[in-house]
């Protein structure tokens, strides 16, 4: 009687002890929480509801291995528990351990299938390795649980906009503002959505309400001002980097975008010591080192400009942009052969590139390959039919292999959608010259002069189409006179 009496004594202060440890966790008094919950377990090593209370107090101090030992415990103890499996599949989870923390979710989930957690907690898990489908199905499932779990919503968000699914992205980010609006996470998940979709004016917006709200996010004014670079709002654009790299100094792709803003207001100087700064930032960076390149070739500095360009590609060998520059810069120096090869390489990463095909063409039409350079013009009118320049070169270039028809075509297309280029004027004039049909050409000739007066190249083409036009006539009066 005496023995079972001792017993219940030790368990009763057992549970005083448990009580006042989570009297203490709750004032975040966590040392003394932590010692009251070690003394209930050192007079009662089987109460899971201790080992459980030691495990939370060991991870809000960090204690991540203590406090794996301790969920492990009570589940030792009570093995059929659900909430148990999910908190020690989420220890194992900040410990890195993702493999032994999917396996406690499901087995969570295997207990109570709609458990509210651990259906939340999985989904997590499933959408950082990057199994999006899968973490949408276990969100959907704690939002059957619980429709108003409002992070449910915002990760569920995350998960179809890494799907490109932003329509439901969107829906789900209104969602958690209808559920909490003051609520500040959803503005920047909408900024970036409305951003990658081009919707330049709202993603403005939804930065700005998160910055309202968090001043002091860098990444937010690198973002805003991005958005603002694309609306050609350079001052703005600058403002923001500015602001991204007062926060966050050592922001290598704010100072790269500052540079941008700077060189589109005339401040060039300015633009290369942002540009020369981003790269010593982050001496990887493929944009900054293409940018530099860029703003090096425009000030004539272009073996400087070349090694920039070749640094880009080599931090980024599938960087298109780092290596159409190159090319142009190789084929403006001559290096005909090596601008092709740069070209064709900028193509295989962006078939699309309307530049790398119109200066492609340019490339073979000067080492005097007209075939392929019409063939590349070709496809640069393809990607860009309003294009007057693709037209124009395509024209020129049919005219010297001696396709006049279709050459005036393109010239006279060239014209419709450009029509005060003199020079365009001038070629189709000069190729209906060449087909015989000088009052045709004087009069393209006579348009070239009137929008350009002062080259005498035209002058000398509208006398030479002049006096052949007026032989035509001539010997087409003496032949009738026969």
């Amino acid at each position: 009687m005496r023995k079972s009496s001792a017993y219940f004594d030790k368990m009763k202060l057992s549970s005083r002890h448990l009580q006042a440890g989570l009297t203490r966790y709750r004032a975040g008094e966590l040392d003394a929480s932590i010692f009251e919950y070690q003394e209930s377990l050192r007079l009662e090593p089987q109460c899971w509801q201790a080992h459980q209370a030691l495990a939370v107090a060991y991870s809000d101090s960090g204690r991540h291995e203590d406090t794996l030992c301790e969920y492990q415990a009570a589940l030792r103890l009570n093995p059929y528990n659900s909430e148990l499996h999910n908190s020690l599949g989420v220890a194992f989870s900040r410990l890195g351990r993702t493999e032994e923390a999917a396996a406690k979710f499901r087995d969570a989930l295997q207990i109570s299938s709609f458990q509210l957690n651990a259906n939340y907690n999985y989904a997590n898990l499933l959408r950082e390795q990057g199994d999006l489908e899968e973490a949408a199905r276990y969100y959907h499932r704690a939002l059957r649980k619980h429709p108003e779990y409002v992070d449910a919503h915002l990760n569920l968000g995350l998960t179809w906009a890494g799907l490109k699914d932003y329509d439901a992205a969107i829906t789900k980010y209104q969602e958690c503002l209808r559920l909490q609006p003051d609520y500040d996470k959803p503005h920047f998940n909408l900024g970036t959505v409305f951003r990658r979709l081009g919707r330049w004016d709202e993603a403005i917006t939804e930065y700005e309400l998160y910055l309202s709200a968090n001043p002091e996010s860098a990444k937010s004014h690198f973002y805003l001002g991005y958005c603002f670079l694309k609306q050609e709002r350079w001052g703005e654009a600058e403002e923001c980097c500015r602001q991204a790299i007062r926060l966050k100094p050592e922001y290598a792709e704010a100072h790269c975008n500052l540079g941008l803003a700077l060189k589109k207001q005339g401040r060039r100087r300015a633009a290369m010591g942002s540009y020369r700064e981003a790269v010593r930032l982050d001496p990887t960076s493929a944009v900054a080192r293409n940018n530099l390149g860029l703003n090096l070739a425009e000030t004539g500095r272009q073996e400087l400009a070349e090694a920039e360009y070749r640094a880009a590609i080599g931090a980024h060998p599938q960087n298109g942009d780092a290596h159409f520059n190159l090319a142009n810069l190789l084929r403006t120096s001559g290096r005909l052969e090596e601008a092709i090869a740069e070209y064709q390489v900028a193509l295989a990463i962006n078939p699309n590139s309307f530049g790398a095909q119109l200066n492609l063409g340019l490339s073979h039409e000067a080492r005097g390959a007209k075939e392929w350079a019409i063939i590349h013009y070709r496809k640069a009118v393809q990607l860009q039919p309003d294009s007057a320049k693709a037209h124009c070169w395509l024209g020129d270039c049919l005219g010297d292999v001696g396709e006049i028809t279709e050459a005036v075509g393109e010239l006279r297309e060239a014209i419709r959608l450009a029509p005060h280029e003199a020079v365009t004027h001038s070629l189709l004039g000069m190729t209906l010259i060449r087909d015989g049909r000088y009052a045709e050409g004087f009069r393209e000739m006579g348009k070239a002069i009137l929008l350009r007066p002062w080259n005498p190249l035209f002058w000398l083409v509208l006398g030479l189409s002049l006096m052949l036009a007026f032989l035509q006539w001539f010997f087409r009066i003496d032949a009738r006179s026969r």
